[in-house]
């Protein structure tokens, strides 16, 4: 009997048409089941995002500077974070698409096999990062990030709490993987919604000593996100112990163990990892070039670092849309591959494009006429007509109206990287990478908005052209067709 995966039934005659579909109409049949995998894991993501976005809006609603201080502080600290951890949350890529691809072959039980290797090298690395992470802020932010000592001095209390939720952070990924490849999206909606209410509540408890709790300002917001990581990474793994999920997949027999499979696992999550590592490197570079706007100021304040985490935060709406909407094809992509059905992998993929491009754009319209409305959940006016935290809104609300203009480029580019993981290319994706951010982005960055004297409009102007030419490699390299050769 063939495996079925918690998904809506559709129309299987639907899904069997054979031959090319029109590039400007939209099969419904397709876009049907993507979406019903798909939103339901943007949900989830962007509420487990949702924790930096009240981390900066708490921040921001602090008294006079040190607001703006606390939120140029959270940038290098979001950056970092993603480096060391993201780059091992990168497991989710192997993980999902061997889970998925084993739900195609219609062997559960080996799906439940990757889940237990997948969680054995989280373990192990993350608590590793995590540790390594802690020794390593102060040099980071003394020797390569520079500022103020007041900035500093933030950073590192801020990052180094931060880093602790490193272990959860991967762990948490690894189940995501895993139920996200059977289908399964909703498990990580729920743990992620009441992560993000725990941290919401701590944030307002530790942050101005409300609730009981003691007050302990910008690193209150640290303290939060760790504990309620914590949390979330406790309710998902409690699910996974549901009699039917572990009559189904025996997830933690301890002859699970396979060295092989924990390689396979490695080396397909290994590239996506590298290239979580260059784009955060890029994007470090990226900062410390933000940082010499400000540095290069008469005032020499830190309105651009706290700009950037703005205006950050609030693409990252549309970062985390894509990146969690991409893991819908992820999963339809790998078990359609597993089915031996390349074409409906291509339709997958195609569909998965087209209502993305339409969901960034209506994202795209919102930046273009309210960027201050924006603006305003991350940093509201403290109802004077001067000062640092009004140079920040001014400055911030005019990058977003830009950022608008290539946002479905950025948005459709990271859905092809999520699509070509699901095939096995994440090597291709780590090149394409690395390359961008270390001879487009970072470069670019210097030259327009240094060289060229046009300040954080520059910056924003090179990331477009980064998130452009994403688009455009990723979308040759699928078209090729290479990924229907890999083997896993």
């Amino acid at each position: 009997m063939k495996h079925e995966t918690e998904t809506t039934q559709i129309n299987q005659q639907a899904l069997s048409r054979e031959g090319p579909w029109p590039w400007y109409k939209l099969d419904f049949a397709f876009a049907k089941r993507v979406l019903t995998l798909g939103l339901p894991v943007i949900l989830g993501m962007l509420t487990q995002t949702a924790v930096n976005w009240v981390d900066t809006a708490m921040i921001g609603r602090l008294d006079g500077e040190a607001a703006v201080l606390g939120q140029a502080a959270l940038g290098p600290s979001l950056i970092l974070l993603w480096a060391f951890g993201g780059s091992l949350s990168a497991i989710q890529v192997g993980t999902q698409a061997l889970v998925g691809r084993r739900i195609g072959e219609e062997k559960p039980t080996g799906a439940g096999q990757v889940l237990f290797n997948s969680l054995g090298i989280a373990a192990v690395t993350s608590a590793a990062m995590a540790l390594f992470a802690v020794l390593l802020t102060p040099a980071i932010f003394v020797h390569l990030i520079g500022g103020s000592e007041p900035f500093i001095r933030t950073g590192i209390d801020f990052c180094q709490i931060r880093f602790i939720g490193v272990f959860s952070m991967v762990m948490m990924m690894a189940y995501k993987a895993f139920f996200d490849g059977l289908g399964h999206v909703w498990v990580h909606v729920f743990s992620a919604l009441a992560m993000n209410i725990i941290n919401a509540v701590l944030d307002y408890g530790l942050i101005f000593g409300k609730l009981g709790l003691p007050e302990l300002g910008i690193t209150g917001a640290a303290w939060a996100s760790v504990i309620s990581s914590f949390i979330g990474l406790l309710l998902i793994a409690a699910w996974s112990f549901r009699p039917h999920i572990q009559r189904t997949y025996q997830i933690y027999r301890p002859s699970n163990f396979s060295p092989k499979l924990a390689f396979q696992i490695s080396a397909l999550s290994f590239w996506a990892g590298m290239a979580t590592i260059f784009v955060m490197s890029g994007f470090g570079i990226f900062y410390w070039i933000v940082g010499q706007i400000d540095a290069s100021s008469a005032t020499q304040s830190n309105v651009s670092k706290a700009t950037f985490t703005v205006v950050v935060n609030a693409a990252m709406l549309c970062f985390m849309a894509s990146l969690a909407f991409g893991s819908a094809p992820h999963t339809l992509l790998a078990q359609s591959i597993g089915e031996g059905r390349y074409d409906r992998a291509k339709r997958y993929a195609g569909e998965s494009i087209k209502l993305i491009f339409f969901i960034m754009g209506l994202l795209s319209l919102v930046c273009l006429i309210a960027p201050e409305a924006i603006v305003s959940i991350f940093l509201p006016s403290d109802g004077g007509a001067e000062g640092t935290r009004q140079a920040v809104i001014a400055a911030s609300s005019s990058s977003i109206r830009l950022v608008g203009l290539w946002i479905p480029f950025a948005g459709a580019g990271l859905v092809y990287t999520q699509i070509l993981y699901g095939a096995g290319e994440s090597r291709y994706v780590m090149l394409v990478e690395m390359i961008l951010h270390f001879a487009c982005l970072a470069p670019l960055s210097w030259l327009l908005a240094i060289h060229f004297d046009m300040g954080l409009h520059g910056c924003w102007i090179a990331a477009g052209t980064y998130a452009t030419l994403l688009f455009i490699l990723m979308r040759i390299r699928f078209r090729a067709g290479a990924w229907q050769h890999q083997n896993l």
